[in-house]
């Protein structure tokens, strides 16, 4: 192996990130009609992917590993609000939670 392909090597493993799995034993979610529900799980399921992939595994999670209850704050949202745009939030604040 060359030089130039050591380099190469080098850089391509450090911008690989941890594998993690993420377990979700219960998402409250107050005020919403119970049909949205799995749709907004779903929503906050995609979002949480793409955070992850898109923004790394923060710093915070890979030092503890577990995260036994996260807080990812209130917030409110208008009545018209899809499910989907919800679970986005939703997910945005989880992932926010996890870098402070």
């Amino acid at each position: 192996m060359t030089g130039d392909q050591q380099v190469r090597n080098r850089k391509l493993a450090s911008k690989q990130q941890p594998s993690i799995e993420i377990y979700i034993q219960e998402l409250i979610l107050r005020g919403f009609a119970a049909y949205n529900h799995y749709r907004i799980g779903a929503a906050v399921e995609r979002e949480l992917t793409q955070l992850f992939t898109e923004q790394g595994v923060p710093l915070s999670l890979i030092h503890r590993g577990e995260v036994a209850r996260l807080d990812g704050g209130v917030f409110e949202m208008v009545p018209s609000s899809g499910a989907e745009q919800i679970g986005v939030h939703v997910a945005q604040a989880a992932y926010g939670a996890l870098t402070r």
